[in-house]
């Protein structure tokens, strides 16, 4: 089968079919992208404007474009100032019950708006040294010899892949460990990368995303499972600025927690998980419905729920439309207004839409199918 392309078509126009083709919409085209969103995109700026709230769960069915919608609010709040990191879980790497991992994909897919460009972990550590005359975390355990020796030189390769959780667990200032018991520390990190983002950056804080979070649920064990929701529990606790953990007593029994919250402290290391009031940090958790929820609000009944839908048939037809005129863009396909609302009836039928996921993935299909076989009907290519 020969493929082509229609004059006029860029390599970024091609991306937009291909990624659609996997049911997903490429970074550089959300916001073009984005269909019938209004309503969940106006709470999303409210929440992002509130500091009273620095946790917010975002929650719907699979394939309901929780994803998209993550990749889109990553990019309004790059614009509006943040530093974004947005990041996965997956049980087989980045699993929740043990902080190091995601501490590590969290600084792997940090970006920090400074200036007209986005800098990495490493560039806002740089520009954090270079924006300073004296230390204001000479305090902190890790990050404050690291910002010291920034100011006045470079750290080896070595030290920067341990302090970004992806080298051996002793560096050359200090220890980072890769148990399920140390979500303290690594929460204790965090907080003072945010504080330091605003304080030093005038950056309007850090807001960290993630994504499949049920996955939390897939582990091999009971324990991994309530180390992983203690992981999130901290966190959320620290983008609320809750108070106590500056000042809780931890007490050992089995393993070290917190006498008032019951979070889990490192028998190594038992550092708050808060490091300074305010943290500037936020947390968003996609989730499809289950049992997680309540256990976010079993910690805090306060805690906003956005909840997605998926999209309304108008929307779709919208959306169907408007991919129409871009795959033709891009391959020189033309169908017709009436063959446009004949195909949009038969893949709602045909794909029992429950997802909007799958319905992108089919109209891909469909269009496909007709480039490659012009000569065939409708009812050939789907089948009676």
């Amino acid at each position: 089968m020969i493929k082509f392309r229609a004059k006029g078509a860029n390599a970024d126009d091609v991306m937009v079919v291909e990624a659609f083709r996997l049911g997903i919409v490429p970074y550089n085209a959300i916001e073009t992208w984005t269909q019938g969103r209004d309503s969940e995109l106006s709470k999303i700026r409210q929440w992002l404007d509130d500091w009273g709230q620095g946790t917010l769960i975002i929650e719907g069915p699979y394939g309901s474009g929780k994803s998209h919608f993550l990749q889109y609010l990553y990019s309004i709040a790059v614009k509006s100032g943040y530093a974004v990191s947005l990041t996965d879980l997956d049980p087989s790497e980045a699993t929740a019950a043990f902080p190091k991992r995601v501490y590590r994909r969290i600084v792997q897919n940090l970006k920090a708006p400074i200036g007209a460009e986005q800098v990495g972990f490493r560039g806002l550590l740089h520009v954090i040294a270079e924006n300073i005359d004296t230390n204001p975390v000479v305090d902190h355990p890790y990050f404050g010899a690291i910002i010291d020796t920034l100011k006045t030189g470079e750290l080896e390769e070595d030290t920067w892949n341990w302090l970004e959780g992806r080298g051996a667990v002793k560096g050359k200032y200090g220890s980072l460990w890769d148990y399920t018991t140390v979500a303290n520390i690594y929460c204790h990190m965090l907080s003072c990368l945010g504080w330091l983002m605003v304080k030093v950056l005038d950056l309007n804080g850090f807001l960290i995303l993630f994504d499949e979070v049920e996955t939390t649920k897939s582990m091999s064990y009971r324990y991994q499972f309530t180390r992983g929701l203690n992981f999130f529990r901290g966190l959320s606790m620290v983008a609320n600025d809750e108070p106590v953990l500056l000042e809780e007593k931890v007490v050992k029994n089995m393993v070290r927690k917190g006498e008032e919250t019951g979070l889990v402290y490192s028998g190594h290391f038992p550092i708050p998980y808060l490091y300074r009031i305010p943290s500037y940090l936020k947390v968003v958790f996609a989730i499809t419905p289950a049992v997680l929820t309540r256990e976010f609000h079993k910690w805090r009944n306060t805690v906003p729920v956005l909840e997605l839908e998926s999209l309304s048939i108008p929307h779709l037809q919208r959306l169907f439309n408007t991919f129409l005129e871009h795959y033709k863009k891009v391959y020189g396909v033309y169908v017709r207004p009436a063959q446009r609302r004949q195909y949009f009836r038969i893949l709602l039928d045909r794909c029992n839409y429950t997802s909007t996921r799958i319905f992108i993935k089919s109209m891909v299909e469909l269009m496909d199918f007709l480039r490659f076989y012009p000569e065939s009907s409708i009812e050939e290519i789907v089948g009676e």
